[in-house]
């Protein structure tokens, strides 16, 4: 079900308040991009885990067909990604990366994948090597700040994401990985307000707004969270999401450590 990732990367926002895991994700290739809330969203997890098989076959075939088109490539290594299959995705990329050793795209994509299958450093040090050359791309900026909160360099992740929202200001997933690095830090208001800008911009996605959701149930606002998570959710998923969050706070004075920033 939907609400066992939810709840389970909101309880990891948790815990990177206490202690400094990722919750701050990556962007996908235009060509899958996520429905709008304008948009009709599959109903259920199992019609939205058939839709990303359904694009994968797809890819895989177009993939199968011309290996080395760059669009192919990247493409299928994020629908991998989607369908769990992250060391499937890296193999594609790395096989990749050795034709098209220079290309930022690629360097990028491989990047985001080996940070899927929790290996941040190697990530990071392979991205690296194209900075140089990538000062003028956003995605790439917001990618390495990425990979900093997952090694749990919150600050210098910061200046990586102002980076990249000086490239491209009204960018929201760029401003939706701010927003959680905020709340990574415990600074819940600038969280809050970040990702509410966020989710207010053209071409926010569903995971932007369950993000601002995420946060909200942070700051103990259940309502206007499940009201948020109910645009990309059916509404018996987005108040069970709710409901566990709820738990999750409660536990042991949850809520009152992360205020303390204990």
């Amino acid at each position: 079900m939907i609400v066992v990732t939810l709840v389970a990367t909101f309880g990891t926002v948790l815990a990177g308040c206490q202690s400094g895991q990722l919750v701050t994700g990556s962007i996908e290739p235009e060509a899958v991009t996520a429905p709008s809330a304008a948009q009709a969203a599959p109903a259920t997890e199992a019609e939205r885990v058939a839709t990303v098989q359904r694009k994968l076959a797809e890819w895989q075939k177009r993939y199968q067909r011309r290996p080395n088109n760059k669009t192919n490539i990247i493409t299928y290594a994020y629908l991998l990604r989607r369908a769990n299959q992250s060391e499937e995705a890296i193999g594609v990329l790395q096989k990749a990366t050795v034709k098209m050793p220079s290309d930022r795209d690629i360097t990028i994509a491989y990047a985001k994948a080996l940070a899927d299958s929790g290996r941040p450093k190697e990530a990071l040090e392979i991205i690296r090597r194209a900075e140089a050359a990538s000062q003028d791309d956003w995605d790439f900026m917001s990618t390495i700040g990425a990979l900093n909160d997952q090694l749990g360099d919150h600050r210098t992740a910061r200046e990586y994401y102002k980076k990249a929202l000086a490239l491209a200001p009204e960018e929201p997933r760029v401003l939706s990985n701010l927003g959680l690095n905020y709340a990574l830090t415990r600074e819940l208001p600038q969280a809050e307000s970040t990702l509410r800008k966020a989710a207010s911009l053209p071409g926010a996605d569903d995971r932007v707004r369950m993000n601002l959701a995420l946060v909200l149930g942070l700051a103990g606002k259940f309502e206007e969270a499940q009201s948020i998570a109910g645009r990309d959710l059916p509404p018996v998923e987005a108040a069970e999401n709710v409901a566990v969050m709820k738990r999750m706070l409660q536990q042991e004075n949850t809520w009152d450590k992360v205020k303390k920033g204990g």
